[in-house]
């Protein structure tokens, strides 16, 4: 028998997945988020807490996808030529 997916529990993960991502870049340790109509909020004692949130749902979200992995595209750019 397999978990059951995190919308199958009535949760939003790319509304999770969107909050952490947004409390880490700004440094903040707590998340607030809406979730199936309901405000939700998590304090994180630290960085690496919120990393290991962040990237437990981004490998649960990839083993709900049937095992595809999540692509990161890293953009640089500079103003005018180097």
């Amino acid at each position: 028998m397999t978990a059951p997916s995190l919308t199958d529990l009535g949760l939003d993960p790319q509304a999770m997945l969107k909050a952490l991502y947004k409390a880490r870049a700004s440094g903040a340790l707590e998340v607030e988020y809406q979730d199936a109509g309901v405000q939700r909020r998590v304090r994180y004692r630290s960085d690496s807490d919120l990393a290991a949130a962040i990237a437990a749902l981004e490998g649960k979200l990839a083993a709900d996808a049937g095992g595809s992995s999540v692509n990161i595209v890293n953009i640089r750019s500079s103003k005018g030529w180097t």
